[in-house]
């Protein structure tokens, strides 16, 4: 058994969104609505369906020794360009441990496999896990700016890209 996997999201997910999504924690430093409604995993899965029909998105759910680890979405997908944005989030309990640096792992195969050269991430500049994860798969800082809007207007970002090869 893989230690880390990642597959496709589906509609038996929900509950486990609904579960971890729903930890505070994860929407201090993530684009996670906190607090989280009560209907939040379902109405996430019903907008992302649409997306990944579309061709835009792919969405994963992260596994971790089998069990629900938490969600890494490849967004904005355009292969004329050949460029992705990556979104990804591991629930609180099992941060820490490399499950977000291996998923990240899979997916960049998964891009290169489809012919994506061109991934695209951010973080809070004080989640210095996610630039972990990010600096790990190869990406390079970019650029630091000033959110203008949103919940974390004010905040300083750290924006990455990293080359597939």
């Amino acid at each position: 058994m893989f230690v880390v996997r990642i597959r496709n999201i589906r509609q038996q997910d929900v509950p486990s969104v609904q579960r971890y999504a729903s930890d505070p924690s994860i929407g201090q430093t993530s684009n996670v609505p906190s607090p989280y409604p009560i209907d939040g995993a379902m109405q996430w899965y019903s907008h992302v369906q649409k997306l990944i029909a579309q061709g835009s998105s792919q969405v994963f759910v992260i596994e971790y020794l089998g069990q629900f680890a938490g969600i890494i979405s490849l967004n904005n997908i355009c292969f004329d360009q050949s460029r992705a944005n990556i979104d990804y989030w591991v629930r609180e309990d099992l941060q820490a441990k490399g499950i977000a640096t291996s998923a990240l792992r899979l997916a960049l195969q998964g891009l290169k496999e489809e012919g994506i050269r061109n991934c695209f991430s951010g973080c809070l500049a004080r989640n210095i896990g996610s630039q972990k994860v990010l600096l790990n798969n190869g990406f390079g800082l970019d650029q630091t700016i000033e959110a203008n809007e949103g919940k974390f207007k004010g905040e300083t970002l750290t924006l990455f890209s990293g080359a597939i090869s």
